[in-house]
């Protein structure tokens, strides 16, 4: 999840600047042939990100680094660590230029009555970004 997550908020950064200077630019719902889209990769974490599902990380990683991570004795990456929720929180502040209520529903599973945590969740917010 940690990867799948750091994927998408880059994605997610240029695909709002983009649109910004092109409205018609809207590549968030575009889905390929084999319905593969940005939205629901974002869509997949959502029930992780609010505790719905639990998912356990490191278990099967290939990548070298993790493996040293994991032997260096850094909790966060040990094999089965479970994902923590609020680490989703940053996706979804940059979601919520989309999709308002995810960023909601996330932080507000987390704890907080504030539905935008940083910046980006407020920039985003449909408080400051008139549709």
């Amino acid at each position: 999840m940690h990867y799948h997550i750091s994927g998408l908020k880059p994605l997610l950064s240029a695909f709002i600047n983009l649109s910004e200077f092109d409205p018609a630019f809207n590549l968030f719902d575009y889905s390929t042939p084999q319905e593969a889209s940005v939205e629901k990769s974002v869509a997949y974490v959502l029930p992780y990100a609010t505790g719905e599902k639990t998912r356990k990380e490191w278990i099967n990683s290939q990548v070298k680094l993790d493996h040293e991570r994991a032997a260096a004795g850094l909790k966060e990456y040990q094999p089965g660590k479970l994902f923590d929720p609020a680490d989703a929180i940053p996706l979804f502040e940059w979601a919520s230029y989309y999709h308002p209520e995810w960023s909601t529903k996330v932080t507000q599973k987390n704890g907080s009555t504030n539905a935008y945590y940083g910046w980006v969740g407020l920039l985003n917010s449909p408080q400051v970004r008139k549709p």
